[in-house]
């Protein structure tokens, strides 16, 4: 203290104690000093030495939280981007606390079913699975959306290859959007660097977006998806317009049924044609696309404007020349054999850009 020492009372409070509340004793009170002179001075000794070194909020505030964790990125499609490039998917962060690759991985996957946030939709970001997992869990023991098993693909111990199996029903609407789901989760399971590969299998075991029926999914890595695609030959078509003929291609993805309707729509390769193949479609379609640039669209399990199992609905996207009647009768083959020689088709309504029957004579098969 300094010689001008001034008596000071530690008035009774529940505020933090701070120097900014020490008030000076008032004279009338100077009478009260003697009888509590040392129980205030320790007191108050006691409070200036417990706060020494230590950092206190204004009264009133709290202190800021800092969020901890690990960034993990959860991929989904985009608008334009994804629309016809069912592989162009686009990373955005999630945030967990999780330890380990497994716990990490099966966050990012629950992250990726919940979609993408109102803030990123506004972006264009939009997840295909929206609407289409069912309310049943299918898996027996807890409810779950999913399984995940590292270091196996399906049952078979393979290192590096993960897989995924719903444990409820996922629907896919269109053929593009198998593809779009596969590379959703493929790419965010794969930026964990202990997983190179990832199968996905439905509820029932079998391999996801699958067209083919062949569980391909649980043999080596393909390098590509076998299609076929039925063209017209000279001279057999030419009298015969139900005459088509297979040409093998390997699509690179599972929207296989997409493929091989864009490889349909680009006619024969050279050599082929020298063979005799060909098509009415080659060079029909003109103009602008009302579907983001695409050609044609195909609908799964849809029937024109109502569900309908088996059936696949493609419309075309941009005007499309006169083929004539036999020519028009040719075109309708190879696209009904294309597209049915996947399993899961039963059958093929075809619609103009407009939403018109692509074969007026025939009708919306």
């Amino acid at each position: 203290m300094s010689q001008n020492t001034q008596v000071f009372e530690v008035a009774p409070s529940t505020d933090t104690f701070s120097g900014a509340r020490q008030h000076a004793l008032p004279k009338r009170h100077a009478r009260l000093l003697p009888a509590f002179w040392g129980l205030s001075l320790l007191a108050l000794i006691a409070l200036v030495l417990g706060g020494c070194g230590a950092t206190s909020a204004p009264h009133g505030s709290t202190t800021p939280t800092t969020v901890t964790g690990t960034a993990v990125n959860v991929y989904f499609a985009r608008h334009p981007d994804t629309d016809n490039n069912p592989t162009a998917v686009v990373a955005v962060q999630r945030t967990t606390s999780a330890a380990t690759i497994q716990a990490r991985a099966t966050f990012a996957l629950e992250a990726l079913l919940q979609g993408p946030t109102a803030a990123e939709r506004s972006q264009g970001l939009y997840s295909p699975f929206d609407g289409h997992v069912g309310a049943d869990f299918l898996c027996q023991g807890a409810s779950r959306n999913f399984d995940l098993t590292l270091d196996h693909r399906g049952t078979l111990s393979e290192t590096g290859t993960a897989t995924v199996q719903f444990c409820r029903n996922v629907t896919i609407a269109g053929d593009l959007d198998g593809p779009r789901m596969s590379t959703m989760i493929g790419s965010t399971l794969m930026q964990f660097s202990s997983i190179k590969r990832v199968v996905i299998l439905n509820a029932d075991g079998r391999c996801f977006d699958d067209l083919q029926g062949q569980n391909a999914c649980l043999n080596a890595t393909p390098s590509g998806y076998a299609v076929v695609v039925y063209f017209s030959k000279h001279p057999e078509s030419d009298s015969a317009p139900t005459s088509v003929f297979a040409v093998k291609r390997v699509s690179p993805t599972l929207g296989v049924a997409t493929y091989g309707l864009g490889q349909l729509l680009a006619g024969p390769t050279p050599a082929e044609k020298a063979q005799g193949y060909y098509t009415p479609l080659e060079g029909a379609l003109s103009g602008a696309s009302t579907c983001n640039g695409a050609d044609f669209t195909i609908t799964l399990n849809w029937n024109r404007t109502h569900p309908e199992t088996g059936t696949a609905t493609l419309q075309f996207c941009r005007a499309m020349a006169g083929l004539g009647d036999t020519g028009t009768a040719m075109a309708q083959n190879e696209i009904v054999r294309t597209l049915m020689q996947f399993s899961s088709i039963k059958k093929v309504v075809i619609l103009m850009r407009d939403g018109s029957c692509f074969n007026d004579l025939a009708g919306c098969l």
